[in-house]
């Protein structure tokens, strides 16, 4: 078989060769390399500008690239079974998070899975052949009129998903007919749904029919606010009415933006998360009687003060063992309270912002829970709201504080003054393994005088548990690592602490 005939075939494929090919394959690469070694000898014996060294280095260079393509063409790549093959496209696709961002229809055809089909023929066969590459189906629109032809590309995600669960991301606000037209297709297929993010305006436009038609859908994500809804005509049902997801027996997750205009089967959820006041959220807790984790966000313009006036009332989240609260903004004399009425036994694991610490240290003791994971983010706590809760919470073993120059910038020494081991004063955290700084602070030395007190300690002192991991972030605004910090962070190195450093929350 001459070289040429033997190669091409596979020069602009993935076909994998056989058996007798790729023998052949192996005689042409061996003969290729032996010349080569002789092309090679007689370059080391030419004399430099001598008229044949020209022609030896193209011989040289064909010779190699002959090789280079007999390598790939035994590559074991091309025998891999095609279910193996497909498993590995499957890494090939964007992560969740970075799917939600704006990409441009077109700009998809050259992400995966669509461009792995211009690669080969092989290759376009196992991806048509993979509907688990296909369930990914994003639909996002600013109004351009060149985006309805994405509806070709939705039809064809939903043929070649087969059966396949799908994951749904419909952002389509701003473009009425492109909404309309790929509602119609995927609500057809309401019954593959599993997770699905909608705008809220979009959420409103979903027809009544999909009712009992949701048996995968296990997360419901609602952004945004419809304000048009809210102008009840009397004639649609108002969107405290809309019960479309009444019915989804696997539905265990809620993420809204304000709280929810609409109908689910709140005892059956395990997480939720949402923005607004706590009367907003008072009435939905009230029914989560099975949540596990919760993230709550206190919209900027709700009131600071707790509306809940049920006397010895409590609301009782049994099951609830992460719990999130956060605000979008807080201003210098704003006090917010965490709130007296919430029992939560199960919790282990809380993050929450320093402005936010008043009324904490009187949940975890009613509560009567163990905490073990405390995030303190957006700021430090007065060192009065902390002590309580520091005293309160032996069984911590991991910790984050946010040591940020914005306010109260005042309470950052108090707080690593607290944290700190000291002759003649109780030990606060004497389980604290695992520690997470954020830090903005230039002058580093109250932090690695901490660190220095807390591991000297439990060299010593059995009871006080040693430092595990210490994650280190340290914004940019702070400048570069103290020498001494440095040299410390190395030192606990030595000892076996995982420490990592970072310029990134």
């Amino acid at each position: 078989m001459p070289p040429q005939q033997g190669l091409s075939r596979f020069k602009h494929s993935n076909d994998a060769p056989s058996g007798l090919e790729a023998q052949q394959v192996r005689q042409i690469r061996d003969e290729a390399q032996r010349k080569l070694t002789l092309i090679e000898a007689r370059l080391e014996e030419e004399l430099e500008g001598h008229s044949s060294i020209e022609i030896l280095e193209r011989t040289e260079a064909g010779l190699q690239k002959t090789l280079q393509l007999c390598d790939s063409i035994l590559s074991p790549i091309r025998h891999l079974p095609p279910e193996i093959l497909a498993h590995i496209f499957l890494f090939s696709l964007p992560p969740v998070k970075e799917a939600e961002e704006r990409v441009e229809w077109y700009e998809a055809l050259d992400h995966s899975p669509w461009v792995l089909g211009r690669v080969s023929r092989r290759w376009r066969a196992v991806a048509l052949n993979s509907p688990a590459l296909w369930t990914s189906i994003i639909i996002q629109a600013d109004g351009d009129s060149e985006e309805a032809c994405c509806l070709p590309m939705l039809e064809a995600q939903l043929e070649r998903s087969g059966k396949s669960p799908l994951d749904i991301i419909f952002m389509c606000e701003e473009d009425p007919y492109l909404a309309e037209e790929a509602l119609k297709k995927l609500i057809q297929h309401s019954a593959r749904w599993k997770p699905l993010v909608i705008t809220a305006r979009n959420i409103s436009s979903l027809p009544r029919r999909i009712r009992k038609k949701l048996p995968l859908l296990q997360t419901l994500c609602v952004r945004g606010y419809d304000s048009e809804a809210e102008e009840y005509d009397g004639e649609s049902p108002p969107p405290d009415y809309l019960d479309h997801f009444g019915v989804a027996p696997r539905l265990r997750s809620l993420e809204v933006e304000f709280p929810p205009r609409f109908k689910v089967p709140w005892g059956q959820l395990t997480r939720y998360e949402a923005s607004g006041g706590w009367d907003d959220h008072i009435s939905v807790l009230v029914k989560l009687k099975r949540l596990e984790s919760c993230k709550l966000d206190m919209a900027h313009e709700a009131e600071l003060s707790d509306p809940f006036t049920w006397g010895s009332k409590t609301i009782q989240l049994t099951r609830l063992r992460r719990l999130e609260l956060s605000c979008e903004r807080y201003n210098s004399g704003d006090c917010w309270s965490c709130p007296a009425w919430l029992r939560l036994p199960a919790l282990t694991g809380l993050s929450i912002q320093g402005p936010m610490f008043r009324g904490l240290a009187p949940l975890l003791q009613n509560s009567n829970c163990t905490l073990k994971k405390l995030h303190i983010t957006g700021g430090a706590p007065e060192k009065d709201l902390a002590l309580p809760v520091f005293e309160s919470s032996a069984h911590i073993a991991e910790l984050e504080i946010s040591l940020l120059d914005r306010y109260p910038a005042e309470n950052i020494l108090p707080l690593l003054t607290l944290l700190s081991i000291e002759p003649d004063k109780p030990v606060l955290l004497p389980r604290l393994r695992n520690l997470i700084i954020v830090n903005s602070q230039k002058n580093q030395y109250p932090i690695g005088k901490m660190l220095v007190s807390r591991w000297n300690t439990s060299t010593r002192d059995s009871s006080v548990a040693r430092l595990r991991s210490l994650r280190f972030v340290n914004g940019e605004w702070a400048g570069p690592l103290s020498t001494v910090l440095s040299a410390l962070f190395d030192k606990l190195r030595s000892k076996g602490v995982d420490v990592r450093i970072g310029w990134d929350r």
